[in-house]
């Protein structure tokens, strides 16, 4: 008698494995950036900054903007940049130093990036005053000496002053046109605040600031209110 051999079923498909479905969440945490990655990006980014951060807080605004949203790939997004600055204008203090301390908190993901920011935004310039500082006390008591440093400072100073000027108007315009772009609402608010800021004396632009930011804030909210509608 002739065997027929009968065909073998085919192989069970294995079963589905848990863990396809969670292996794109598995490797973008793996890419995650670490919090000491956090610490060394914000180190790159802001350890030159203190070192040419001339004119004031307005042209420090504009360098940071160069040095953070300008660069490619940016390191800051525009609108948070803006945001940013915005928050850091409304508050009292040095705007540029608060603006810069956010920025780092933001990009490392805490306290302690912002504070690390904040130290290398200020120590070349609080150690070049000490420096300046000892050495005019230092030579306060020859007469030679404090000749010399009274005909040289005062010419130093003027430099500095044209210098600090220039950034700043570069500063303003640069930030105008990214704030304001095409809004004339928004321009006629800022040239209005700019005609205040130059003709209003020192000691009344404690009140007068304070106005301007409320009165701007006014006008805004109310087109923002009659366009909804």
């Amino acid at each position: 008698r002739r065997l027929t051999r009968l065909p073998c079923p085919p192989p069970p498909s294995p079963a589905p494995s848990m863990t396809t479905d969670t292996s794109p969440l598995l490797s973008s945490s793996q890419h995650s950036p670490s919090a000491s990655s956090r610490l060394a990006s914000v180190f790159h980014h802001f350890w030159p900054l203190g070192f040419v951060a001339f004119g004031g807080p307005q042209a420090h605004v504009s360098l940071a903007h160069r040095t953070f949203v300008e660069s490619s790939p940016p390191w800051v997004p525009e609108r948070l940049f803006i945001e940013l600055f915005a928050l850091a204008s409304a508050l009292p203090g040095p705007s540029s130093t608060q603006l810069m301390t956010a920025i780092g908190a933001v990009k490392g993901g805490g306290i302690l990036a912002g504070l690390l920011a904040f130290f290398l935004f200020q120590l070349p310039g609080f150690i070049t005053l000490v420096i300046a500082g000892m050495l005019v006390g230092s030579n306060s008591g020859s007469s030679s000496s404090g000749d010399s440093l009274a005909v040289v400072l005062p010419k130093l100073a003027l430099g500095l002053i044209a210098a600090a000027f220039s950034q700043v108007l570069l500063a303003s315009f640069q930030i105008s046109k990214k704030t304001c772009a095409a809004d004339t609402l928004l321009w006629t608010l800022n040239l209005i605040s700019a005609t205040f800021a130059l003709l209003i004396p020192a000691a009344a632009a404690s009140w007068v600031f304070p106005l301007l930011l409320a009165c701007g804030a006014a006008a805004t909210f109310a087109r923002h209110v009659a366009t909804s509608k």
